[in-house]
C-alpha cells in the first residue's frame, strides 16, 4: 500500500467499502460506453489533495485507457517511481508519453480492479469521495490494432 494508509488509521472498513461501491459503479459506467465514447476518472477540482486522471475510452475491439504525462507528478523523481509502479501494475507504453492499458469488455472487473489501484498507489488518492467520473468525448471508435495499420 502506498503512503495513504499512514498508520493504518484512514483506510479502514468504511474506506475499502467505499472503494467497493466505487469499483462497482466504474465496471456500470464503463460497460454503458458505446464505440469510441470517453469516460473520465478525475479528482474533483475543488479537491486539495493529490490530483489524477484517467481517460477511458470505447474502442472497436475493447476498453483502452490513458494516463497522460502532465496528469501526473512533476517533481522528476516521483514521476519516475510513479511509471516504475505503472509498468509493474500492467500499464504501457503508449504515443507522446502517455501509459495505456487495453482490455476486453470480458475482463471489465480487471481492468476497474486496475483503476482503483492505479488511482490509490500511484495517484495517491485516499477515498474515492474525492473522485468524479465525467463523460468526454467522442473519438472514433477504433482499436489499438486499427491505429498501427
Amino acid at each position: 500500500m502506498s503512503d495513504n494508509d499512514f498508520d493504518g488509521t484512514v483506510v479502514d472498513g468504511a474506506g475499502e467499502e467505499a472503494w467497493r461501491r466505487h469499483r462497482i459503479g466504474l465496471i456500470r459506467q464503463i460497460a454503458g460506453l458505446d464505440g469510441g465514447t470517453e469516460l473520465i476518472i478525475a479528482t474533483d477540482p475543488r479537491h486539495t489533495g493529490p490530483r489524477a486522471r484517467i481517460t477511458v475510452v470505447a474502442t472497436s475491439t475493447g476498453i483502452r485507457m490513458h494516463i497522460h504525462p502532465q496528469d501526473l507528478y512533476v517533481d522528476p523523481g516521483r514521476f519516475l517511481r510513479q511509471l516504475d509502479t505503472l509498468t509493474a501494475l500492467g500499464w504501457g507504453a503508449g504515443v507522446a508519453g502517455e501509459v495505456i492499458a487495453d482490455a476486453d469488455r470480458r475482463h471489465l472487473g480487471e481492468l476497474t480492479d486496475l483503476v482503483v489501484l492505479t488511482l490509490r498507489e500511484v495517484c495517491d488518492v485516499v477515498f474515492p469521495m474525492h473522485l468524479q467520473t465525467l463523460p468526454g468525448d467522442r473519438r472514433p471508435a477504433r482499436s489499438h490494432a486499427d491505429r498501427a495499420a
